[in-house]
């Protein structure tokens, strides 16, 4: 084999390894960027999730807070007119029940 020809492959050659080298580096620096990304991204999402359940909860709170005063009212209302009281006018039963207006009421 001729010496030129001889190092023209050994050139070729060396230079398939290097790209070779180089795509299997760049492969494995991509495969790295789309893994820390896709962690990163499901951290995000797990804390989205936990701060909705967390609003949820709250919301839920305050829903039971309002409604439990609401079903009260109406259970002192359902009293009073349960009672034997011979008078049982509207007015007495606002006066009675008391924080809410006569619309709330009726």
């Amino acid at each position: 084999m001729d010496d030129k020809l001889f190092a023209a492959v050994i050139a070729a050659a060396a230079a398939l390894i290097t790209a070779c080298i180089s795509y299997l580096a760049a492969r494995l620096k991509i495969q790295s960027d789309v893994s820390a990304q896709t962690d990163r991204l499901r951290h995000e999402i797990d804390q989205g999730e936990r701060k909705i359940a967390a609003d949820l909860k709250l919301q839920e709170e305050r829903l039971r807070t309002e409604l439990r005063t609401q079903f009260m009212a109406e259970e002192a209302i359902r009293e009073l007119l349960r009672s034997a009281q011979p008078k049982r006018s509207f007015e007495v039963i606002e006066r009675r029940v008391g924080g809410f207006d006569g619309n709330e009421l009726r």
